[in-house]
Formats: C-alpha cells, structure tokens, sequence
C-alpha cells in the first residue's frame, strides 16, 4: 500500500484556521459560518443532507441559520460535543435524500454568552463530489493495525479517516492528507484517538469512514462545500 503524507492537518483546526473578522456596534468579534452538502451513496443512489457549521473563538449562547430568498427553511444549530465555540447541524443520515440541499446565501445569526451578536454569511452552491470508493479495508492482525485504500475522487481537496462505533460515536480521527493519498493505516499506537478507552476490543465490530472534502473554489474564511463519506465494517482483531 502506498500512503502518502504530504499534507497534514486536523480537521477542526482546518476549520478554525479559516475565521472571518467581523465590527459589530464597536466590538472586534470574530467567527465563521459555513453551510455544505453532505453526500452518501445508499445502494445504487446518491444520497444527501445539509451541514451547518458555526465557529468562534467566544462562546455562543445561540445559532440560527436562515437562507435568503427562501424563508421556509430556518435551522437551529447545537454544541458539538459540549464545544460553546463550535455549533453544528447536520441533517441525520435517516432523512438524506437524492435532492440536493437549497443554494444561495446562508445568514448565520450568531448570539454570544455576553450578550454580542454577530451575522455571519456563507453561499452555499450545487457542487459535489461523489464518495471515496473503498477497494480494500481490513485489521492486518500481523500488523496489528487497520489498512484502508480507496480510489481517487477527481475534484477532493483532501480527505481523513475515521474509525466509528456501533452506535456512530467517533473513536479515531485521522489527519486530514492531500488528493494525491489513496491509502491509510493505524494501530492502536496511532495519533488520533479521542480518548484512553477508545481502542476497541478484541473483537469488537467497528466501522471504517473514509471522507473526501471539497472546497469552496474562493479558498475564502469559509471553505467547505461538501463532504462525501464511504464506510466499511471490520472486525477489530488485536
């Protein structure tokens, strides 16, 4: 397997890196809003939902999201993880659909815990990619790590890995590497696990997500346009 590693960095801090600034009433604040499309293949179909993403480095006491033009659709963001500086909402797996989410001018309307306000705006256009296809995927036990390769996605910007549980709560997260990478593996060893008590049992069945992400072509303060995710389930065996 040849596994690249010419680009590293981590998600969050991909997303973090990329604040607009912002005056509001004599106030120097700071945040980014960012909608996208999220795209799953389900059988022969290609699946999507809508993913909203707020952040600041204050925290929020609220976010809601409109779209201009268009005011049927509101949307109430919530923490991530208990995270009062990263707001989220994505629409759940069960209600993705082969519609594309509405484009046009997504209005973050972001209430901090002091009481400041700040509007934050992101477009949101039609463009996506289709999900890494995953050739290969298994627990090497005579490496005692996890191998995945995937085939290239034309138009990703760069992609991660991640290792899931029965129930969705991520164990692992990957550094997020450049489109020349097709190939990944960790062990329990690896940099990128989200606790002490995330490495599963022996046995233990778990899922493998490979994610390819595509930027907004502005290379602007909000950058995603879509992510598109494969999975595959394995056996972890140590």
């Amino acid at each position: 397997m040849k596994t690249k590693f010419t680009f590293k960095i981590t998600f969050p801090l991909l997303l973090s890196l990329l604040v607009a600034s912002c005056i509001d009433n004599g106030f120097d604040l700071t945040g980014q809003g960012d909608a996208f499309i999220l795209v799953e293949i389900n059988g022969q179909d290609t699946v999507m939902g809508l993913g909203l993403h707020a952040f600041s480095y204050s925290d929020f006491k609220s976010v809601t999201v409109t779209v201009t033009g268009n005011p049927s659709l509101s949307y109430t963001l919530t923490p991530y993880l208990n995270y009062k500086q990263d707001y989220f909402r994505n629409t759940p797996l069960s209600e993705y659909s082969k519609t594309k989410p509405a484009t046009g001018e997504y209005v973050f309307n972001a209430l901090f815990a002091d009481g400041k306000t700040l509007v934050l705006n992101d477009v949101l256009t039609s463009d996506i990619i289709p999900p890494p296809k995953i050739k290969t995927c298994s627990y090497r036990k005579q490496n005692s790590r996890v191998e995945v390769e995937w085939e290239k996605v034309q138009l990703a910007d760069v992609y991660n890995v991640k290792l899931l549980d029965h129930d969705g709560n991520i164990l692992f997260v990957s550094l997020i590497y450049n489109n020349g990478t097709t190939g990944y593996y960790f062990g329990a060893d690896t940099q990128g696990w989200q606790s002490s008590t995330s490495v599963p049992a022996t046995g233990q069945i778990v899922v493998v997500q490979v994610t390819a992400y595509l930027m907004e072509p502005n290379q602007g303060p909000n950058d995603l346009q879509c992510i598109a995710s494969s999975r595959a389930v394995i056996t972890w065996d140590k």
